[in-house]
């Protein structure tokens, strides 16, 4: 199997398994308060296959545009918070890339989750991921406001109305602060984004 099919086999079994899974445990952890037995773990592999699936990309990228002669090069997609790091990381690590290829180099640095970008997700995503591989996502927090509170508004689009109580409920990471499903789901539609728009900029 090349490297570019394990891409394509690692996100459909995120978009067409795991993610499935991910949101039945949301579902399951908002109406009951509390967080599922396997939950972390099913989130910690979906956020290692999306993981591995950008790093495969960037390992594609750096057999066309890398530094040759590196023996076992560190290779990792690029995801930097500002775009002087960006140019830094991605100079040293394709230093080809710019050169020969400005509109790939173009393409991720716009993926970049710098302030004010709309791939926030990325950074978002980037920093479960790191938390998540020390399991730290037992850290999980629910919350909820009764329906027309204030508070209400502040939640993210992925919420459960609680009819006994009158709340509506989410419930978020700790860190980052963030809606649970909503960022697995942008960042499961993100890197599919980046790894087709990127392969279409590939010779």
């Amino acid at each position: 199997m090349s490297r570019r099919e394990a891409t394509e086999l690692l996100l459909k079994y995120v978009e067409r398994v795991q993610f499935g899974q991910v949101r039945r445990g949301y579902n399951c952890a908002i109406q009951t308060r509390s967080v599922p037995e396997f939950f972390p773990i099913r989130i910690k592999n979906l956020c290692e296959n999306l993981r591995s699936a950008l790093d495969y990309l960037a390992l594609d990228i750096w057999n066309l545009y890398g530094q040759k002669g590196t023996k076992d090069p560190k290779v990792y997609f690029p995801i930097q918070g500002s775009l002087e790091e960006y140019a830094k990381y991605a100079g040293k690590l394709f230093p080809d890339l710019k050169p020969k290829n400005p509109e790939l180099w173009k393409f991720l640095e716009r993926m970049q989750p710098v302030p004010g970008s709309d791939e926030r997700w990325l950074g978002e995503f980037d920093s479960l991921n790191n938390r998540s591989k020390h399991l730290d996502l037992v850290l999980h927090r629910s919350r909820s406001a009764p329906v027309g509170h204030p508070k209400a508004d502040e939640f993210g689009p992925v919420v459960h109305l609680d009819e006994q109580t009158n709340e509506w409920v989410e419930f978020r990471f700790v860190e980052p602060d963030v809606n649970a499903l909503m960022l697995i789901h942008s960042a499961v539609v993100g890197a599919r984004f980046i790894v087709n728009e990127t392969i279409d900029l590939l010779p």
